[in-house]
């Protein structure tokens, strides 16, 4: 578990250096990370289609997404 937890803190750190530059919605994204992470370990997205109340809570999913060895994780929104 430390493993998730250190991409948890990365996600979090990655997440309030990227919003807080542009102004976005910091508190949703930083509520869900653990939640997204575990969605993203009990499903196969994107075959797995998640649907989310608001599109700020969003921003985490894209993050991992992102994070396939075929993108950039600087490239995230």
């Amino acid at each position: 578990m430390p493993a998730l937890r250190d991409l948890a803190w990365e996600i979090r750190t990655f997440l309030i250096e990227r919003i807080s530059a542009t102004g976005r919605h910091l508190g949703p994204n930083l509520g869900v990370v653990e939640l997204t992470m575990a969605f993203h370990t009990v499903f196969e997205s994107p075959r797995d289609r998640l649907l989310w109340g608001i599109g700020h809570e969003s921003y985490v999913h894209k993050i991992l997404m992102a994070a396939r060895p075929s993108r950039s994780l600087a490239t995230a929104r």
